[in-house]
């Protein structure tokens, strides 16, 4: 199961990396010192997920309370989410179809888009990833897992709150978008 784990993010990246081809040319972008903590927490929390000797050895044990260790209830709970997470964010990704940038930027003819997953929350792309972390935290079962969760959490936070600023600057529309949806939880504003 911690395969189909593995399987399920390479083919995620492999689609990442294959779709970013078909983003519109930029416009403006911001620069990389004025969000240098988003990168600085998602490089950790990606450190602490997948380099298990970089971290103290507290974070190497189960977080999961003790009946459930050893059966395939967080595997098989962890694989869906993780399933589930991943498939929003490739359906949101589809949906902001050329307007998708890995980092804070504007694209030529950029518009604002509220179909498809943006019809319930501002930041599907965010949700799906973390909903995929947490499902893959509980699949490992080990504190360095919701560590990893909490930092990229927090790094996606940032990162929105840069992207929502810049966007209410060049699109009227955001701001009324912004009061009407929610931002990484659907229904929940």
């Amino acid at each position: 199961m911690r395969l189909l784990l593995v399987a399920m993010w390479v083919g995620w990246l492999a689609y990442w990396a294959i779709a970013a081809r078909g983003a519109k040319a930029t416009q403006w972008r911001e620069p990389l010192r004025a969000n240098w903590l988003h990168y600085v927490l998602a490089w950790i929390g990606i450190i602490v997920l997948l380099v298990p000797f970089a971290t103290p050895a507290i974070l190497a044990e189960p977080f999961l309370p003790p009946s459930l260790i050893g059966t395939p209830i967080p595997m098989g709970l962890g694989v869906i989410l993780t399933a589930l997470g991943l498939g929003v964010a490739i359906a949101a990704r589809i949906t902001l179809a050329g307007n998708w940038s890995a980092r804070v930027e504007i694209k030529e003819d950029h518009t604002l888009i509220r179909s498809g997953p943006y019809r319930y929350v501002r930041h599907p792309i965010y949700s799906g990833i973390l909903l995929a972390l947490l499902g893959s935290a509980i699949a490992l079962d080990r504190w360095r897992g919701l560590l990893g969760f909490v930092l990229i959490f927090a790094s996606l936070l940032l990162k929105a709150r840069h992207e929502e600023n810049r966007l209410r600057q060049v699109l009227p529309e955001y701001g009324a978008y912004a009061r009407e949806t929610a931002a990484l939880i659907p229904f929940l504003l």
